[in-house]
């Protein structure tokens, strides 16, 4: 289990004998422009200190991750190395609320963030290859479809579901919005129906059906993990040219 927490601590628990911990890593600030700030000034503890937000590893490589801070900025890290970043990232002018790696390609994944925005990376270069946004109002959380490569999910603090599609990502493909809701999280099934479940301010879970065969698992060869990367960095390539 490893946990992130707003002090910048990376802290990985383990109750082989007992429960013990660890520190992966201590976040420290870095410069960001999106943020308007380009260099750090004074020398106290706190103003070094970054806060972490989310934390995700690489699914194929397993001593990989990425955090997201309050100051908009995301790190690649690794299990071998807990006094330096591999990389840096700011996309983001808000706290980065959460990341995600993609299922199917362990070089790409997603982010949101109190800045109106959710984007799409690739762990190679420093700067967005997509960025999202539907409505003014904080992203809170992401999620991969675990059936199609390129279809996501996200919410936002007004109780809005967007579900996005990487063959059309001006707009959403569809979308729900929940009145009078905050939500806060959001997860897809992984059984393979097309269902989420989201989560909100009231304590209520709401559990959503995406109708269409737009949205289930591909049949046969092209539901492989070969086919649906290929599909994911196809329509990724076409929308960054």
């Amino acid at each position: 289990l490893v946990s992130i927490s707003a002090d910048g601590r990376v802290t990985d628990w383990s109750i082989k004998k007992g429960l013990e911990c660890s520190n992966l890593l201590r976040l420290k600030r870095v410069p960001n422009k999106q943020q308007g700030v380009t260099q750090l000034k004074g020398d106290a503890l706190l103003s070094r200190q970054s806060g972490g937000m989310c934390v995700d590893f690489n699914p194929m490589e397993r001593i990989l991750y990425i955090v997201g801070t309050e100051d908009g900025t995301i790190h690649k890290c690794s299990t071998s190395y807990s006094e330096q970043y591999l990389e840096t990232y700011a996309g983001h002018a808000g706290p980065v609320y959460r990341c995600r790696w993609s299922p199917f390609c362990s070089d790409i994944f997603l982010t949101c963030s109190a800045d109106w925005t959710a984007k799409m990376w690739r762990q190679d270069r420093i700067d967005p290859v997509l960025t999202f946004q539907s409505i003014p109002d904080a992203v809170h959380d992401v999620s991969w479809s675990p059936n199609v490569s390129t279809i996501f999910g996200s919410i936002t603090s007004t109780g809005r579901i967007d579900i996005w599609d990487l063959m059309n990502p001006i707009e959403p493909k569809t979308w729900l919005e929940l009145e009078g809701r905050s939500l806060n999280c959001l997860s897809f099934a992984e059984q393979g129906s097309p269902v989420l479940c989201v989560g909100d301010n009231k304590g209520d879970v709401t559990v959503v059906k995406l109708m269409g065969q737009d949205f289930e698992a591909p049949p046969g060869e092209a539901g492989t993990q070969e086919a649906q990367e290929e599909k994911l960095m196809k329509y990724l390539k076409k929308n960054t040219q």
